[in-house]
């Protein structure tokens, strides 16, 4: 159960901030190429993942 809630809080957190990056350089335009600002947004997702993961997960 509470391995399913990191997975959806991590999949809506990254989508959002893949959704909110990609729109805000689509809208204002910047000098970060697009494929620069989703391998952070995805770099920042596995981070928020594992730790999700690992805090989420009971202990043995």
């Amino acid at each position: 159960m509470r391995r399913r809630d990191a997975i959806l809080i991590t999949l809506g957190c990254g989508l959002s901030t893949l959704v909110l990056c990609l729109g805000v350089n689509a809208l204002f335009g910047s000098p970060v190429q697009w494929f620069w600002l989703v391998a952070a947004a995805v770099y920042v997702v596995l981070l928020v993942g594992a730790f999700l993961l690992i805090r989420l997960t009971p202990s043995a």
